[in-house]
């Protein structure tokens, strides 16, 4: 019964980010991109449906792009079916698979590649650490070990626009100290001007006493 509630809880939990939606009116499709945990309530409808996933251009360097397509393709199933956010069954990154199910979902078949293979395939990202797996007697987990690296969005920002937005924050906190530092300086002078008129005031008093008797300047 575990996996089964377990592959539920993955579906559910996938199904219940697809379509979000940015506050202000611009849309953005999700899935397994990386989003802070809880789904905010900003994201409400997305225009593409169905979510997305990351994918580096980077990997044209990898083994797996030397490998013949469809490899590819149930890579990339794996990437989009695995567990979006953690729950109480799976962790982020893990998903609980059937060979039949990615089989079909892939549409091997077509394509004359027997359901056998896939174990292949499986086996050979065990071997390069693409994921751990565990298999059980309904099916098995597999658990993309970098997942979470390659799906958060944050980890694509290169030095350049950190290096721009460090000096955007640089000048508006100069900005920020130079309007402090002008207003203290006028309040400084106005400060300064008040003072001077109540040296003056008191000395014309001392000269001329009946000047007490008149209201002092406020």
């Amino acid at each position: 019964m575990l996996d089964g509630k377990a592959q539920e809880q993955n579906k559910q939990n996938n199904k219940k980010y697809k379509k979000k939606e940015i506050h202000g009116g611009a849309s953005l499709p999700i899935g397994s991109c990386s989003l802070p945990s809880g789904a905010p309530n900003y994201f409400v409808m997305a225009i593409i449906p169905e979510g997305c996933i990351l994918v580096a251009r980077k990997i044209r360097e990898s083994k797996i792009w030397q490998k013949p397509a469809w490899w590819y393709k149930v890579f990339s199933y794996l990437i989009m079916e695995v567990n979006y956010i953690p729950n109480g069954y799976l962790k982020r990154g893990e998903g609980f698979f059937r060979y039949r199910d990615i089989y079909k979902d892939c549409n091997l078949a077509q394509e004359g590649i027997k359901i056998k293979a896939i174990d292949n395939v499986i086996r050979w990202m065990r071997k390069e650490a693409i994921c751990t797996t565990q298999k059980t007697t309904r099916g098995i987990y597999i658990y993309l070990c970098n997942y979470t690296t390659y799906q958060n969005i944050h980890n694509y920002r290169n030095d350049t626009e950190n290096d721009k937005e460090t000096t955007k924050k640089r000048q508006r906190n100069d900005t920020i100290s130079k309007e402090r530092k002008e207003r203290k300086e006028r309040n400084n002078i106005y400060m300064d001007f008040e003072k001077s008129i109540y040296i003056a005031w008191n000395s014309l008093c001392d000269k001329y006493p009946i000047l007490s008797k008149i209201r002092s300047i406020s």
